[in-house]
C-alpha cells in the first residue's frame, strides 16, 4: 500500500510504475517503447501465471483447486517451466530485460522464496538470484526471508 498526495495505491505493479514516474533516477524502465512493453509483460507474468502456479503448488485450496498431490505437482511443474523461460533470457543478459528493471524487482521475492521452498533452478537463474541478493534494496526488503 502506498499513499501519496491524497492518492492510495494497493497493487504492486501500479506502485512500482508510479514510483518510477515520480522518481525516475536511477531509471528502472528502459527508454524505448518496445523494451518498456517487454518489462511490463514480465511484470504481468510475475503477477498472473506465476502466482496461479504458485497457489497450485503451495495452497491449492485457496483458489478452489483440489488439495491433492497431483495438483501440487502440477503447480510445481508449471513453476519449473516458468523458471526455464526466465533462464533463457538470463543466458543472454544479466537481468531479465537487459538492465536491472522493474521486471527483476517484481520477480525477486517470487524466485527467492521459491528457492527457499526447494524449487530447482538452472545455473543462469541461480546466478541471477545471487545478483538479486547482492542488491541493497533486495536485502533491505527481504532480509528475514534471505536468512
Amino acid at each position: 500500500m502506498l499513499e501519496d498526495e491524497g492518492m492510495a495505491f494497493a497493487e504492486s505493479t501500479a506502485i512500482l510504475e508510479y514510483l518510477e514516474d515520480e522518481h525516475p533516477e536511477p531509471p528502472l524502465m528502459p527508454s524505448s517503447a518496445q523494451a518498456r512493453a517487454d518489462v511490463r509483460q514480465l511484470m504481468c507474468w510475475s503477477n498472473g501465471p506465476w502466482m496461479m502456479s504458485w497457489k497450485r503448488w503451495v495452497a491449492p485450496a485457496s483458489m478452489g483447486f483440489p488439495d491433492t498431490a497431483e495438483m501440487r505437482a502440477q503447480g510445481r511443474a508449471e513453476l519449473e517451466h516458468h523458471v526455464a523461460l526466465l533462464a533463457a533470457r538470463l543466458e543472454r543478459a544479466p537481468w531479465l530485460a537487459g538492465d536491472y528493471s522493474l521486471a527483476d524487482i517484481c520477480y525477486a521475492p517470487l524466485v527467492l522464496m521459491a528457492e527457499r521452498m526447494g524449487l530447482s533452478v538452472e545455473p543462469a537463474v541461480a546466478d541471477w538470484q545471487d545478483r538479486l541478493r547482492a542488491r541493497p534494496a533486495v536485502r533491505a526488503a527481504m532480509g528475514p526471508i534471505l536468512g
